[in-house]
């Protein structure tokens, strides 16, 4: 199966076999204020910035958020929804 996300900005979602509503991520660099960082990091639109969040109690799991443009909490015009931490996702690998 294909990883992808859903085509939706407000709410990008990392998975996979998610149905026809959806793009595949693609590889990156990263920069950071100008700093080429070391690796390949994914994402989609030259974008690579994720929210995460924990979700659920016991067998808890992680739901990753593409934070492209469009991606704004609507209620409080933040980048981040409540509970989400920004992050990056590497590939490593030999």
């Amino acid at each position: 199966m294909t990883v992808n996300i859903t085509n939706v900005a407000s709410d990008a979602d990392l998975g996979y076999g998610l149905g026809t509503d959806t793009e595949a991520i693609q590889a990156y660099t990263h920069y950071i204020d100008g700093v080429k960082q070391d690796g390949i990091f994914i994402g989609a639109h030259n974008v690579t910035t994720w929210g995460m969040q924990l979700q659920g109690g016991a067998g808890a799991w992680w739901k990753l958020r593409l934070l492209g443009p469009g991606s704004e909490d609507a209620s409080t015009g933040n980048a981040l929804k409540d509970g989400e931490y920004q992050t990056f996702i590497r590939i490593d690998g030999s």
